[in-house]
């Protein structure tokens, strides 16, 4: 399917008004800053000049009123991905074409461009492109996930509600996992990646597949997808206890000609089973989950996890799951808790050179371990596995097992969710995360911090926007709740990788400027 509209368009809006007033904020949103020779600059002068970070704003979201006074804002939903040097970018937005607008208010974007030319994008280094338009509201549709998959960037996304319909999906079910694959320039190929398949009489088809999903993608052209599943044919609970499953297909050979043909291809990592009334097990997993691929190639899916509703406080928090395919072609996902008896509310994995697996995550409510009256609404945490030595055996050898190790990235203030995760090429992780406030709850800092561990295992901490610019003074005397408050001066959908020469590059969106910002460490 290729529904490109006005390529090279650097954002969308669906708004009919005249006068000087729109044409100059319209001009100016479009051309930006230009030198003599036609490049435009990306430099965002409300944010000051850094001696550790190159700073630009690379996407531009901002809007204007339409002439009733309403405003086209959505929230993006950004997703970002890096590969050989490309920074490639899906977001929802506007539609601005006439000719489709009125059916299809809203689109799903990709943009394109080397990190190198971050200091200026124009027509010639950047690609813009409509993946796929859509008839519902995105704040109906969950997040979306980007990935490259034989050199073909791949879009996953679905819905977030029963009632809403994604074009495409077969016989228009609700609740598919669409993929959007790039066949090449403004071609966009329109899969279904999942169903939410049920094996019943007739066969439940309406797509119970969920929006809380991560897609990754191998050399070799291989699409992997981790998704929530919401029917057990139970009981009217399905969408609080779901399962969280995965399935994978070839990127230019997608298994989706019916429903049928999905049978046995969507692998349960972790849910519900019930042989009965009596013995069956209410568990909710997968609301979020994060996807890796092992050094073998392998996917293992980091996720959250909730049965303590069947069981104790403690049978809930983070495990992972690490998909074993026997010789006789067997599936299976043996899995175990990285931590147990918390709330999860981010997860970002990673693996290390040596095929060692990491995560970083953020917890909610955690009891202050200070003072055990107290709960921190979010804080960040790490964890990795390490080598431990667990005997000797009958030749004399050490008997190594890998267990996991877990430790406190931040403690210092309510920050850890959109976090972004990478490991440089000697294993030490870097993280960038959304810093939403002070303890007391009074404050907004409302910005992206980034971490990074050295070798003696300190975590440093560094701000790339100063406390003294934008929001550092605005203070909440109506007490808004962490996790509740929308004033993301900068963190928002925070995506981090190390380049090959060891630079740590950050994506980071700002609902106050409404522009997506680069930052590349000097």
């Amino acid at each position: 399917m290729g529904s490109a509209v006005n390529k090279n368009r650097r954002f969308a809006v669906s708004v009919k008004r005249t006068g000087f007033v729109l044409l100059a904020a319209v001009m100016f949103l479009v051309s930006g800053c230009s030198d003599d020779n036609g490049k435009t600059f990306s430099r965002d002068t409300t944010i000051p000049d850094s001696v550790s970070w190159d700073i630009n704003s690379v996407l531009d979201l901002a809007t204007v009123e339409t002439e009733e006074g309403e405003d086209p804002y959505i929230d993006p939903r950004i997703a970002m991905t890096f590969d050989q040097g490309i920074v490639h970018i899906a977001y929802f937005a506007p539609n601005s074409d006439p000719a489709t607008v009125e059916i299809h208010p809203y689109c799903l974007m990709y943009r394109a461009f080397p990190a190198d030319d971050m200091y200026y994008l124009n027509t010639a280094n950047t690609t813009d492109e409509t993946v796929t338009l859509l008839t519902e509201d995105p704040r109906n549709i969950a997040e979306i996930s980007i990935a490259i998959a034989g050199g073909k960037p791949v879009v996953a996304y679905s819905a977030f509600k029963q009632s809403v319909i994604v074009p495409g999906a077969d016989l228009n079910n609700q609740g598919d996992v669409m993929v959007a694959v790039r066949d090449g320039a403004d071609s966009w190929r329109i899969e279904i990646g999942a169903y939410g398949y049920v094996e019943r009489n007739p066969v439940f088809v309406d797509g119970l597949a969920q929006g809380n999903l991560c897609v990754r993608g191998d050399d070799d052209g291989n699409v992997f997808l981790s998704f929530q599943f919401c029917y057990e044919g139970v009981d009217s609970y399905n969408y609080e206890y779901p399962d969280l499953n995965f399935i994978t297909h070839p990127v230019n050979a997608f298994v989706n000609g019916s429903v049928q043909d999905m049978i046995g291809r969507e692998e349960k990592v972790q849910g519900n089973a019930y042989q009965n009334n009596a013995s069956g097990q209410q568990s909710a997993s997968g609301a979020f989950n994060d996807l890796v691929l092992d050094a073998d190639g392998n996917p293992v899916v980091f996720y959250s996890h909730d049965n303590s509703v069947n069981g104790t406080a403690q049978d809930r928090g983070l495990r992972v799951a690490r998909r074993v395919v026997a010789e006789n072609g067997t599936v299976s996902w043996p899995s175990e808790y990285i931590e147990s008896g918390i709330d999860v509310a981010d997860i970002k994995g990673a693996v290390m050179t040596d095929g060692r697996l990491a995560v970083v995550y953020a917890v909610k409510d955690l009891p202050d371990f200070i003072d055990t009256d107290e709960e921190l609404p979010f804080v960040i945490k790490y964890a990795e596995q390490v080598d431990v030595v667990t005997g000797v055996d009958e030749n004399g050898d050490d008997i190594i097992q890998r267990e996991w190790h877990t430790e406190f990235m931040n403690y210092n203030t309510i920050c850890g969710r959109f976090a972004g995760f990478a490991l440089d090429s000697r294993n030490r992780p870097v993280a960038a995360y959304f810093d939403e406030m002070n303890f007391t709850e009074n404050r907004f800092f409302s910005r992206v911090k980034v971490s990074r561990r050295d070798d003696g295992g300190l975590w440093s901490v560094d701000l790339i926007v100063p406390e003294d610019v934008g929001l550092s003074n605005i203070t909440s005397p109506q007490g808004i709740e962490p996790g509740l408050h929308d004033t993301y001066y900068i963190g928002k959908y925070n995506h981090l990788w190390v380049d090959a020469r060891g630079r740590v590059i950050v994506g980071s969106y700002s609902t106050v400027s409404r522009k997506l910002y680069l930052f590349i460490s000097r």
